[in-house]
Formats: C-alpha cells, sequence, structure tokens
C-alpha cells in the first residue's frame, strides 16, 4: 500500500531542456523498473520572427503516444510555464518528452519538461 507522502511528493524532481533554432525536443529518460514519471508541466519560448504558428506536443514512450497538443501563434514568444492542473502520470519505466515544431523564421526555441520520478503505485 503506498504511503500518503508518496502519493504527494516524488522521489526527484527533473527538469529537461533543450534549444534549437525552429525546433527542440527536451526528454526525460525512462525512470527505470518499478519508477515512473509524473508530468507536472513545462515551459517554451521563441526568439526571432517566426513566419509560422508551431506547435508544442507533450509525448511519451519514445513519441509514440502524444498526452496533449498545444498550437503557437506566430512571432516571437516570451516563455511561458505552463503547469498541469491534474498532473500526467506515465507508465511505469517510460520516457516523456517535450517538442517544440514548425517555427519557420524563428533565431531560437527552448523547451523544458517538468517531471518528478516516484515508485509504481497502485
Amino acid at each position: 500500500m503506498a504511503q500518503i507522502q508518496d502519493l504527494l511528493v516524488g522521489i526527484d524532481e527533473n527538469t529537461a531542456t533543450a534549444t534549437g533554432t525552429t525546433a527542440a525536443t527536451a526528454t526525460q529518460t525512462a525512470p527505470g523498473t518499478d519508477q515512473q514519471l509524473i508530468i507536472t508541466g513545462f515551459s517554451a519560448s521563441v526568439v526571432g520572427p517566426a513566419s509560422a504558428g508551431g506547435t508544442v506536443q507533450i509525448r511519451q514512450n519514445g513519441g509514440g503516444i502524444v498526452r496533449k497538443n498545444f498550437q503557437l501563434p506566430n512571432g516571437e514568444m516570451a516563455p511561458i510555464i505552463y503547469e498541469f492542473k491534474r498532473p500526467l502520470k506515465v507508465p511505469a519505466n517510460q520516457d516523456a518528452d517535450v517538442i517544440l515544431t514548425g517555427r519557420t523564421g524563428a533565431t531560437a526555441v527552448r523547451v523544458e519538461l517538468y517531471t518528478i520520478t516516484r515508485p509504481v503505485t497502485v
């Protein structure tokens, strides 16, 4: 039976970060046997006059499963930080990533994925 403190907090807080010119993917590796990732949020930013809107996707299992998909407007974008009201639970021993694509004309993009690692519970 899981302890209440295990349900509320993780063993480890993780931040995966990536930068690129028109796209970037930040991946949090699989935590290992009997461990799981809980996705708590992400951030994204764009520098330069991007002529295309682009998308941000939150994915799991090597990009095989898209959990959330967000459309971005054209143009430069200051960092947005999105924290999930209900964090996304990833199955045991699977990775998770955030990918920002389609920012044609941007000079730099940056994404971060925020997760916690905890033992697999009920």
